[in-house]
């Protein structure tokens, strides 16, 4: 079966964080609690991308 975030490898804009959500959903059988943070460390990529594509948002804190 496929893995929900299987997509994001394809496609190379989401490199940075493809791998961070694939990691946490494989894990989540096994350790619910390092699935969680896996999750986080993939939706900080993936919030750190959003800022990298968009030249129009600005980051709120530096």
């Amino acid at each position: 079966m496929a893995a929900n975030f299987e997509f994001l490898k394809d496609t190379p804009s989401y490199r940075l964080f493809a791998t961070a959500c694939l990691e946490a959903e494989k894990v989540l059988s096994a350790s619910p609690a390092m699935s969680a943070v896996g999750s986080r460390r993939a939706f900080e990529l993936a919030v750190k991308w959003v800022y990298s594509a968009d030249n129009t948002m600005k980051l709120p804190y530096r």
